[in-house]
C-alpha cells in the first residue's frame, strides 16, 4: 500500500477580506481607547479647574480668619460689609475692611478672590458677627465656577474667635 502524502498549500499572504477585517478592528479599538483617553483629560482638567476655585476661596477665607484673630472693633457696616482694626505683633493696628462686592471679597477695596469665581452670601449675610457668651465671627459663602457651560457650586463657612488681647 502507497502512502499518499499531502503537501500544505503554500499562502503567500493574507486575503484582502482578512485584511480588511484586521484593519477595522485595529481602527474601532484605536477609536475607543482615544475616547477614553480624551474623556479621562477633560475630567482631570475640570477637576483641577474646581480644585483651583476651591483652594482661591480657602485662601481668601484664610486670609479674613487670620485678620479677624488678630482683630478688635468688630463693625457690620452692611450686610456685606464687615469693618474692623488689626494689631499685629509691633503694628500700631491696621483698619481693615471686608465686603462681598460685585460677587468677589474684596479686603480694603482690593479684590482678594479670581474674577472667574462668583461669589454670594449663604443664607442672608455672608459676615456674622457674634457677641453673645464668647464673641465669634462667621463667614459663609457660596462659590460658583462655570466650567464648559455647567456651573459647579460649592458652600464655604468658618467661623473665627479673635485671640487679640489688650493687657
Amino acid at each position: 500500500m502507497k502512502k499518499k502524502i499531502i503537501k500544505p498549500k503554500k499562502y503567500a499572504g493574507l486575503t484582502l477580506i482578512e485584511m480588511l477585517v484586521a484593519v477595522s478592528v485595529f481602527v474601532l479599538t484605536l477609536t475607543g481607547l482615544i475616547q477614553i483617553y480624551i474623556s479621562s483629560l477633560r475630567s482631570e482638567r475640570l477637576a483641577y479647574d474646581l480644585l483651583n476655585a476651591e483652594n482661591s476661596v480657602r485662601y481668601a477665607i484664610e486670609l479674613i480668619s487670620r485678620d479677624v484673630r488678630m482683630g478688635q472693633g468688630f463693625q457690620l457696616e452692611s450686610s456685606n460689609s464687615l469693618r474692623f482694626t488689626t494689631y499685629y505683633e509691633g503694628e500700631s493696628g491696621q483698619e481693615v475692611t471686608y465686603k462681598l462686592e460685585d460677587n468677589q471679597l474684596k479686603r480694603n477695596d482690593i479684590s482678594i478672590t479670581p474674577n472667574s469665581i462668583t461669589l454670594t452670601p449663604l443664607g442672608g449675610s455672608p459676615f456674622i458677627v457674634n457677641n453673645t457668651n464668647q464673641f465669634f465671627v462667621t463667614i459663609r459663602l457660596q462659590a460658583t465656577i462655570k466650567e464648559r457651560d455647567k456651573s459647579y457650586t460649592f458652600p464655604v463657612e468658618t467661623s473665627v474667635t479673635p485671640r487679640y488681647f489688650n493687657f
